[in-house]
């Protein structure tokens, strides 16, 4: 197993190669883990046994809700074997720490309620979880007159921001932000004539 240390090498900075020129190469710097920052080993795969995999798979959890998917492969990757990864996945299912039902809900619930996003934007964010077999459970709610009623509660609420610009202007603005929500066309013309008649009301 290799490991980085980060260590400085005053020798290793300038070294000559066979034919006796200078090759001035550098020991590489090893490099970061993205998340924390911290140097990092190199993971040698089923290093990680059982109790060890799941003591990391704890702490995984307590830091943020994780899909089953999402825990296995992150096991893999700090080097336990694939069945070991499996089984103690299975074990949390068992117990209830895991559960891609009641995470594919409050994803819903939480996409809808502080982003205003449409059905299919957060389907493509639980496809990406690998929910992809809760997610119509958890979208069916989401009928068509509740994303319009959430489209057009997010038009209105944007339509206040954008009342000193040119009627074109604020349509074009209004359209892309509700696209980017991943709202359908048909869905934001009809909030966005909601947002506008409402408009007129208030003046």
């Amino acid at each position: 197993m290799n490991f980085f240390d980060g260590a400085d090498d005053s020798q290793a900075t300038d070294r000559f190669d066979g034919e006796g020129s200078q090759g001035g190469r550098r020991r590489k710097k090893p490099r970061k883990d993205y998340f924390t920052g911290s140097r990092f080993k190199e993971v040698e795969p089923g290093s990680l046994d059982q109790d060890a995999a799941r003591e990391a798979g704890l702490r995984i959890l307590t830091r943020t809700q994780k899909s089953v998917h999402e825990l296995e492969q992150a096991l893999i990757k700090k080097g336990a074997a694939v069945e070991v990864a499996t089984a103690v996945v299975q074990r949390f299912i068992d117990v209830e720490l895991l559960d891609d039902a009641r995470l594919a809900k409050a994803i819903v619930n939480t996409r809808v309620a502080l982003k205003g996003e449409s059905a299919r934007a957060i389907r493509r964010e639980l496809d990406r979880r690998g929910l992809s077999a809760q997610a119509d459970v958890a979208l069916e709610e989401l009928d068509r007159d509740a994303e319009f009623e959430n489209a057009s509660e997010l038009a209105i609420a944007r339509m206040r921001r954008l009342t000193g610009l040119e009627r074109e202007t604020r349509m074009r603005r209004l359209s892309s932000f509700l696209a980017r929500k991943g709202y359908s066309g048909d869905v934001v013309g009809r909030a966005i004539r909601n947002a506008e008649a409402q408009a007129k009301i208030e003046l």
